[in-house]
């Protein structure tokens, strides 16, 4: 992803990137850093590796040298296994996000402007690769309302895809909900709205390089017949209430 043509992870002194399955380039699990400060890097590899201490001098280690070690560390290698399906993915990368983001138009074209629907927005200056294609859903068609109704019809789409066999998943956690941080802090779940209505409003659709034009219609199609189908159903039951009430 770039800003302004600045790729992500050359913000700041140091960048991450997440190489889990669900990622455009993925080793299974494990990540990267990246950065420009030699001694960033040092105390980084030697991180990774119980804290063992980095030779400056390279070629100078003797056989019989199990190296020092500064200060704690983890075992945090990468496998060469992992490495290597890194290295090759990273051959494919302009063509991965290429075809991501077909996918990605393709899924704004035909689901942009459906009521109840909100797709993401790149704006200009912007390029998104999208790693996942991210809808929210909103009651009564139009940002903000009551939190509650949005996931109560989020829910039910989502519902109806996997009755469908089509996987889906909630765009994000909001970390101040899960029970670590609710309990430590004394959060509440709407103490931060935003990340609260990320969470419970959103709705990541299938999105993978391989998908081919089938699949992706049936997606859309599905999506386009839950949302329609819930909204019938809930202007029934108003019609019902008003009868009622009358």
């Amino acid at each position: 992803a770039t800003v302004q043509g600045r790729p992500s992870g050359t913000f700041g002194r140091v960048g991450c990137f997440s190489f889990h399955p669900r990622k455009s380039i993925t080793t299974g699990e494990g990540g990267m850093i990246v950065g420009n400060d030699p001694n960033d890097e040092r105390r980084l590899r030697s991180w990774r590796s119980h804290g063992v201490v980095i030779d400056p001098v390279p070629g100078k280690k003797q056989p019989f040298d199990l190296g020092d070690f500064d200060e704690l560390g983890y075992n945090y290698r990468l496998t060469d296994l992992q490495a290597a399906v890194g290295v090759a993915q990273m051959r494919k990368l302009t063509a991965i996000i290429e075809r991501r983001r077909e996918i990605a138009a393709y899924y704004k074209a035909q689901l942009g402007g459906e009521p109840h629907l909100i797709a993401p927005a790149e704006p200009t200056g912007f390029c998104h690769t999208y790693q996942s294609y991210v809808l929210r859903v909103v009651p009564n068609g139009e940002e903000g309302g009551d939190p509650s109704e949005a996931e109560a019809r989020r829910n039910r789409i989502m519902v109806k895809l996997a009755e469908q066999g089509i996987a889906t998943r909630p765009g994000t956690h909001a970390v101040h909900t899960l029970k670590y941080f609710r309990e430590k802090y004394g959060l509440k779940r709407t103490c931060c709205p935003n990340a609260y209505r990320a969470m419970t409003a959103s709705i990541a659709l299938p999105l993978f390089p391989a998908m081919t034009q089938g699949q992706l219609e049936q997606v859309v199609a599905a999506v386009k017949r839950a949302s329609e189908e819930i909204s019938s159903t809930e202007v029934s039951s108003n019609k019902a209430i008003a009868y009622s009430q009358a």
